[in-house]
């Protein structure tokens, strides 16, 4: 899988605080500095409160996945919805960081 510079680049070091999954089309991860990553998913993303107070360490993507890695080497595949314009992310003052 091959890396997502540009998103590693912003999230890495962020802890996840909450995730909330609101059906099989949207993944909303809250980071500690209450920043928001919103993700249009392709389906039910397998236990999703394993990322609960996980580090972000890096990100990789390919294709429709979306692979979030922990500090401790835990990793998380997210389906995407579509292999682009699925990802959003903003700043504790909404401001947009991130948009793929």
């Amino acid at each position: 899988m091959n890396a997502n510079r540009k998103l590693t680049t912003i999230i890495k070091g962020r802890t996840i605080s909450s995730v909330e999954q609101s059906d099989q089309s949207t993944l909303d991860i809250t980071f500690g500095d209450n920043s928001k990553m919103h993700i249009k998913t392709g389906g039910q993303v397998s236990a999703p409160d394993d990322l609960k107070s996980r580090t972000i360490s890096h990100v990789q993507q390919e294709g429709n996945t979306l692979r979030l890695i922990s500090a401790d080497n835990t990793s998380i595949d997210i389906p995407l919805a579509e292999a682009t314009s699925s990802v959003m992310l903003r700043d504790k003052d909404n401001q947009m960081e991130y948009a793929d």
